[in-house]
Order: C-alpha cells, then structure tokens, then sequence
C-alpha cells in the first residue's frame, strides 16, 4: 500500500469514483471522499456513504494492507489493491485512537468502545455510558475520560488498552 488522502469532494473529471455503502443506499450522493494510490496499480477514489455521526476519518489499517475508513460514523475496511470491501459496521462511531505502538485501532460510539488488531476484533467493552463521553484521551497503556451518567453525573472510567477490561465509567449498567 503506498498511500491514500482524503479529498474536499468528488472529483470533477476522471475516472467515476466507486461507491462504498453499509447499507446499499445512499451510493448516488457524495460521502466521505478518499484517493488510493495503491503500490503498482492505478489510482481510484472510493466515494464512501456517511452513518449518523460527523466523524470521519482514514487510518491505514494495523495489518499495513487495508485502509479504514470512518465516513459519518460508518466503518468500512477496504482492500486499495483490489477495491474492494473487506468488511463495515458501526454507524455511529465518534472518534477513532490509533494506537501503532500495539498494532491497535480503538473505535469510540456514545456508549462504548471496541478495538481491532491485524487480525480483526481483539476486545469490546461493556456500555459504560448514559450517552457520551468527554476529555477521552490515551494515557500510557489505557483510554481513560469520563462517561456521561444518569443525573448529569460524570463518572471516570479507564479501558486497559491489552484486554479491554474497564473499571468505572456508569454503575447502571454493571451486572
């Protein structure tokens, strides 16, 4: 894979983008816009359909050959070689950690977190908010931040980045 960048819009002229969609809808408007420039191959953009959140973002995926892409919360993991859809999910995804260090991708919903490794899907924590988060952040080898609760509370919550296990965040949803 030698690169990929996110573009302002579809391109004017040149070859017609391809369309990525979660849901098969929505592949006539523009989404979020990104060019592969895979290694010995042509270039191409994928015009990918956008969830229910504003994030969106592109990483290069820890196994080094697929790109994600976070288009407005929807997540897909696409292979630039063959253009082609490895896999999608999410919809509603608000931020995305990537951590190179532990080959990890940390993806952050309104209520919980989950991570891939080169090999897929290592860990997803239990719900640990109401609906939110705020000051999320890596420290070391944990996510810590608050999570929003019944009662306007905030409660601190931290994720160890190796095993997923979480202590705090809401009690109301503990069992």
């Amino acid at each position: 894979m030698d690169g990929f960048k996110i573009l302002p819009g579809l391109p004017a002229t040149g070859p017609m983008s391809v369309p990525f969609s979660a849901t098969g809808q929505g592949k006539h408007s523009e989404g979020f816009v990104v060019e592969f420039q895979p290694a010995g191959g042509d270039s191409w953009v994928g015009n990918f359909a956008k969830g229910l959140t504003n994030f969106s973002s592109a990483v290069l995926h820890p196994n080094r050959r697929s790109v994600v892409l976070v288009s407005g919360g929807q997540v897909y993991i696409v292979d630039p070689v063959r253009r082609t859809l490895l896999e999608t999910f999410g919809g509603w995804t608000q931020n995305l950690f990537a951590i190179p260090k532990r080959e990890l991708l940390v993806f952050q919903t309104p209520l919980d977190f989950f991570a891939i490794n080169p090999e897929g899907r290592v860990w997803e924590t239990p719900r640990l908010a109401m609906d939110g988060f705020r000051s999320v952040r890596v420290q070391g080898s944990r996510i810590v931040g608050e999570a929003y609760d019944v009662g306007d509370a905030w409660i601190p919550f931290e994720i160890d980045l190796d095993s997923g296990k979480v202590r705090g965040g809401s009690p109301y949803f503990r069992s």
